[in-house]
């Protein structure tokens, strides 16, 4: 089972936000921010998972890299 990065719209910082006395455009924009912020996050950890996942498996193989079979 893979981990995935999700925060719903209904998350404390969205609810902050809409609470704030701002304008529909401030508000737009400070929505927008959060958004692009999460989704460079969740970028971040799929390209590390990806990258673990590299780094713990020998190409063409399958073999766990750094054990040895007696271990």
């Amino acid at each position: 089972m893979e981990k995935t990065f999700k925060s719903p719209e209904s998350s404390e910082l969205y609810k902050k936000i809409y609470a704030l006395n701002l304008s529909p455009l401030a508000r737009e924009e400070a929505v927008g921010a959060l958004k692009i912020a999460q989704a460079l996050v969740g970028t971040a950890f799929w390209v590390v998972s990806k990258l673990r996942k590299l780094g713990s498996v020998a190409p063409a193989t399958g073999a766990t890299v750094g054990k040895l079979k007696h271990q």
